[in-house]
């Protein structure tokens, strides 16, 4: 099964953070059986994040996305997956799925 990791955050770009969670991520899930694909940090920006988000569901069976958690990016994530039909997503241990009040942990 393919899978991408797209960090979001300016710190990561410029050198203020190391990607931590992309090595450590990709490290067990390669141990598991998935064949990671790429590894993508990218700008808080709008336009990025949608242009990455989209290549991404395009391409891989499993997209998984760290950092960004500014409001307004979670809610352009929401919007992001939407449009795309994104069927399942899971944070902080609480599934969301399409569709009005389908939400459960």
């Amino acid at each position: 099964m393919k899978l991408d990791i797209i960090s979001i955050g300016d710190e990561l770009l410029i050198g203020q953070t190391l990607n931590t969670n992309a090595y450590w991520m990709s490290s067990r899930l390669n141990n598991i059986g998935f064949e990671i694909r790429q590894h993508l940090s990218i700008s808080d920006t709008e336009e990025t994040i949608t242009t990455a988000v989209k290549e991404a569901l395009a391409h891989a069976d499993v997209v998984l996305i760290t950092g960004g958690l500014i409001f307004a990016i979670v809610e352009l994530l929401i919007v992001v997956f939407f449009v795309c039909r994104v069927c399942r997503v899971i944070s902080g241990g609480t599934e969301f799925s399409p569709g009005p009040n389908k939400v459960s942990s």
